[in-house]
């Protein structure tokens, strides 16, 4: 897939709140990182990181290395989506073109 075009999709800005500590009492620490994504608000069940089957409000596209667990705000909007499941879509050379994540 042609990169170019992949980023002219990825048109929408999020805030990426990447976990990286978590200390003796459990509370997260982030960094706030602001990227370029494609959101989509749209239910359905997917297996989370745990490999519970649970409902995923929305799906956002991105090239980061976003993880389970990590957070994401979408532009505009007060709500944290806590990230549920992420997808490595793979292309024919084995190089990751993009991210599905289900939040």
């Amino acid at each position: 897939m042609n990169k170019q075009f992949l980023k002219s999709l990825l048109n929408q800005d999020a805030i990426w709140k990447r976990v990286v500590n978590i200390d003796a009492y459990g509370t997260p620490t982030m960094d706030a990182i602001p990227i370029k994504v494609r959101w989509e608000n749209k239910r359905k069940l997917i297996i989370d990181g745990t490999g519970k089957e649970v409902v995923s409000e929305a799906t956002c596209f991105c090239l980061e290395p976003i993880r389970t667990d990590d957070y994401l705000v979408l532009n505009g909007s007060d709500k944290e989506w806590v990230v549920k499941a992420v997808e490595d879509l793979i292309d024919g050379d084995g190089s990751i073109v993009y991210r599905e994540v289900s939040v």
